[in-house]
């Protein structure tokens, strides 16, 4: 059981409608407000307490018949959302009390949905359970508001409508959606990935650090970046060491500060971007560490933490490799005509390994990952 308020966004096969006789004309009057100044900038809203029909005159009758119209309003649009509740069956129901003399309320439920069966042609019938019931059945077969003929013969019946021929027919088979692919995971990760001893965890440890406070501190003014990343390493990370942290902090500042990088942490530049793309039968969708839109070239970095630094682009990992080529084929699709420049920065050196285009195209999607 439940309020028809309570039912919004419900549905069940069978909705039985218990009290739909009651006459809203009955229910005792409500508060409402007064509004002075409407339409004006010193709109102001008086409320009322409820006030007897014999009591409502001048400016009260007025509001007060403004407050019963709104809710009779809501009175029948509540009806519409009580009979949209049922799949299949629809039961409409109520009681009468003594002051209803026999007469169902013209303004109730049960008057609203009575006089729309009326329009549809159905009659009363007895019912051993109900004791008399006046329904009304969709027969497909037949044409919309006709009842479908009983035994004496009457009612309009139309030939049935022949089967159409799609009904036996194999759906067809649907084409299959992009393949989503994440840089990150694209192909086998060639790189040496032994079992993690200590040094190994604390690399770990050292490299999630470098990439918090090279997303936090381009936010931060060059002057106080030394001081707010010493802070948030022995606050919020609880780094007792001032020799660990003076290291950390140095490691960072010393690629932001280089010259050459330093645009890729200037406000307008955008850190942990998110980009996605469909690019031939892929959806590819990541997250890049670094990413600087300009009207000339776009560029995007990755940012690798461990100490073994490549010789050269070339001799870097594949899997950093697809995963960059996988980032310049999505930005390749959201930007056309425009370079893309993209590069792994190593903190330790710090070094950035530039990738051609050559060396891109070589490891751009368009393979079946294995």
């Amino acid at each position: 059981l439940m309020t028809v308020h309570g039912a919004k966004g419900l549905q069940a096969p069978l909705v039985i409608l218990a009290n739909a006789t009651f006459d809203p004309s009955s229910k005792k009057s409500g508060g409402f407000a007064i509004k002075l100044g409407e339409g004006t900038d010193r709109e102001l809203e008086y409320p009322v307490v409820p006030v007897r029909k014999a009591e409502r005159v001048g400016i009260l009758a007025e509001h007060a018949a403004h407050a019963d119209k709104i809710a009779m309003e809501e009175h029948w649009r509540l009806l519409y959302v009580a009979m949209t509740r049922a799949e299949e069956h629809l039961v409409v129901a109520g009681v009468l009390g003594p002051r209803a003399k026999g007469e169902v309320p013209e303004l109730s439920w049960f008057a609203a949905i009575e006089r729309g069966l009326i329009a549809l042609g159905s009659d009363w019938r007895e019912d051993p359970d109900w004791f008399a019931v006046r329904d009304y059945r969709i027969d497909r077969r037949h044409r919309p508001g006709t009842l479908p003929a009983g035994d004496d013969g009457k009612g309009p019946v139309e030939a049935e409508a022949p089967v159409p021929g799609w009904l036996f027919r194999p759906a067809p088979e649907e084409s299959r959606p992009p393949r989503p692919l994440t840089p990150s995971h694209l192909g086998p990760d060639d790189a040496s990935n032994p079992p993690p001893d200590l040094t190994m965890r604390d690399a770990a440890e050292r490299g999630i650090l470098l990439h918090s406070l090279f997303q936090r501190l381009p936010d931060i003014a060059a002057e106080r970046r030394a001081d707010v990343a010493d802070r948030w390493l022995e606050k919020q990370k609880q780094i007792a060491d001032a020799a660990r942290r003076a290291e950390i902090v140095g490691t960072v500042l010393a690629v932001m500060d280089n010259p050459q990088w330093s645009a890729l942490f200037a406000p307008e530049s955008l850190a942990e971007a998110p980009i996605a793309a469909v690019v031939g039968e892929h959806v590819i969708s990541g997250t890049v560490d670094r990413l600087l839109i300009e009207d000339e070239a776009i560029h995007v970095v990755d940012f690798k933490t461990g100490r073994q630094v490549p010789a050269s682009a070339e001799h870097a990992p594949v899997a950093y490799l697809r995963q960059m080529a996988a980032y310049v084929a999505a930005l390749q699709k959201i930007f056309p005509g425009r370079p893309i420049r993209a590069g792994l920065l190593y903190s330790h050196g710090p070094q950035m390994l530039e990738l051609s285009t050559a060396l891109i195209e070589q490891h751009k999607p368009g393979f079946e990952p294995t």
